[in-house]
């Protein structure tokens, strides 16, 4: 949409514009595209206050109604399939799978961070058909380990650069 490098700039917590969003005073040489109210309250607001509100309220009020929408509909039976029927099976240890869906949720790539936890969580239940019970539990073990507290992730990293190493070579 019109301003998907202004909300991705932001959901990442970049902030080397800030001095241009945030400003009162813009540079004239800084394309913005400020929206009306910024004019009428000039010193009050800035080019992008504004916007980046309306973005937040929108994916508030988009999460708020998924909820209801989840409180409303009866829940559907889940059904598990057989062995032979299963598409992925997670076959790692559980705990490495809450580590990559607490990795996921902590830099909001899910659903612009609309997603919450329990969301994804359930969500990769249900993609890998398996059950994972006390995430939040786990996820205080993995704060308490000694040496790396991400575990699972270094692993994936060393792998997946290796292949990349390899392939080159």
């Amino acid at each position: 949409y019109r301003n998907s490098d202004f909300v991705y700039y932001m959901e990442l917590g970049h902030t080397y514009l800030d001095h241009q969003f945030f400003a009162r005073k813009n540079s004239p040489d800084f394309p913005v595209s400020p929206l009306g109210n910024y004019y009428q309250f000039p010193d009050f607001s800035t080019s992008h206050d504004l916007l980046w509100s309306k973005v937040k309220g929108m994916n508030k009020l988009i999460h708020y109604i998924r909820k209801t929408i989840e409180r409303i509909q009866p829940e559907k039976p889940k059904v598990r399939e057989n062995n032979k029927n299963k598409i992925l099976e997670w076959t790692a240890p559980k705990t490495a799978l809450i580590e990559l869906i607490y990795a996921l949720y902590s830099v909001n790539s899910i659903n612009h961070g609309g997603a919450d936890l329990r969301m994804i969580t359930s969500s990769f239940e249900d993609l890998f058909n398996v059950k994972l019970n006390q995430v939040y539990k786990t996820y205080s073990e993995m704060k308490e380990r000694r040496g790396s507290q991400t575990k699972f992730l270094d692993e994936l990293s060393m792998h997946l650069k290796h292949k990349m190493d390899k392939e080159d070579h």
